[in-house]
């Protein structure tokens, strides 16, 4: 076979057919993206020499001790972690054993995905802990290995595999959420009292801090002069009115990279950013939908369906009987309010507590809290992932209703 050919996209389009004449716009796209490693991490340096001292006991032959990198998304987690990963690969070469993995729907999923890593295939319809002692077997006696777990909240509040991790001494464990209470969620006293990592926290980055992240990723994506004057002080600003959030930043970046050229424009203004805007939130939309729990969606697929105000019973009786018919797991009121309060901080629906009147006590409504025709076919699109119908939600909520 021949060897791949490095293409330089500002010059690619230049002598081709008329389909791929397209503005000189890009130098390297991938520098915008998420999976995308950089040299330097503006801002996130303290935390970086932090990660990296701790990680280094395993070049000495030392387990780490356990760590929680905690802060908002788009604060720089992930990508300072896997530069630290990527960096101690390198200096250890062997001696250090790295797997990262975005957590899974199940703790069973996430073993599997880390013995791939591994290059151990583990049959998902085997039982866990039969997985998991295959798993555990594989692993070099000698070596050091760190395991990372990003999103490790979402297979808690009991997990046998933090369990099972936490409890081998020759396993460094390193958790990464966007919950600052995460801590909080693990029902497991066994996990409690094997996993007391030292957390270390993000905080949200300023306009101008985003402003130099967004400099220095756009001087290695864009073509020179690419970018108009104002245009990467107007997406810091909107980013931090976003609440900080580089990932955001960046895609938005991106997104108005595309629209120029789909425009015919080698020039990214102010004007085009705005016209982004509105692809990257349904993105973010979609994304965040997608990350919810299976109850979670199908309660934010009642909220929606209904397309006004509910009572919790309401909700709780159209969940339960959902959750019984097409998932085969039943639902508790507790469990519901807690799903329920995610969703509200998550912005998708809104608690609305109401007077009755005086000495009448208050009335309690659930509400959705943004546009239904944004996240309609999001919401519909999920529920068919799960093999729900959203026509029976649909009629659940109408006789609920008493329509």
């Amino acid at each position: 076979m021949g060897q791949r050919r490095e293409v330089d996209l500002a010059t690619f389009f230049e002598d081709k057919s008329d389909i791929f004449k397209i503005p000189r716009v890009y130098k390297n796209r991938d520098a915008l993206s998420g999976n995308f490693i950089p040299d330097e991490l503006p801002h996130r340096e303290e935390e970086l020499r932090r990660i990296a001292q701790y990680l280094s006991y395993a070049i000495a032959g030392n387990t780490p001790p356990n760590l929680l990198i905690l802060g908002s998304t788009g604060t720089g987690k992930t990508v300072t972690v896997k530069k630290v990963i990527k960096e101690l690969k390198n200096y250890a070469g062997g001696m250090v054993e790295t797997l990262y993995t975005v957590v899974g729907r199940t703790q069973q999923q996430t073993l599997i995905f880390l013995g791939q890593q591994m290059g151990v295939r583990l049959p998902a319809r085997r039982g866990f802990d039969e997985n998991w002692r295959k798993f555990k077997n594989s692993i070099d006696g000698d070596k050091k290995v760190i395991v990372v777990l990003d999103e490790i909240d979402k297979i808690l509040p009991s997990c046998d595999l933090l369990y099972y991790l936490t409890r081998q001494q020759n396993i460094c464990l390193v958790g990464i959420s966007n919950k600052i209470g995460v801590m909080e969620m693990i029902k497991d006293k066994r996990v409690i009292s094997s996993f007391n990592p030292i957390k270390i926290v993000f905080k949200r980055y300023n306009s101008s801090q985003l402003a130099d992240i967004l400099r220095y990723r756009a001087s290695m994506a864009f073509c020179n002069g690419v970018l108009d004057d104002g245009v990467i002080n107007y997406v810091a600003s909107l980013a931090a009115k976003s609440g900080g959030d580089a990932r955001y930043a960046l895609d938005l970046l991106a997104f108005s990279g595309d629209i120029a050229i789909s425009e015919g424009r080698s020039k990214i203004t102010v004007d085009i950013v705005r016209k982004a805007m509105n692809e990257v939130e349904i993105e973010y939309i979609r994304k965040s939908i997608s990350d919810l729990t299976d109850p979670q969606k199908i309660l934010l697929a009642i909220v929606v369906a209904s397309n006004e105000n509910l009572s919790p019973s309401a909700v709780y009786n159209i969940c339960k009987k959902v959750m019984l018919s097409y998932c085969g797991r039943d639902l508790t009121s507790w469990r519901l309010s807690e799903y329920m309060s995610e969703l509200d901080l998550l912005g998708f629906v809104r608690i609305i507590k109401k007077g009755r009147g005086k000495g009448k006590g208050f009335s309690w409504y659930v509400q959705l809290d943004m546009s239904r025709d944004v996240i309609l076919d999001i919401v519909r699109e999920e529920l068919n992932k799960m093999d729900i119908d959203f026509e029976h939600v649909v009629k659940l909520v109408k006789l609920a209703k008493g329509g």
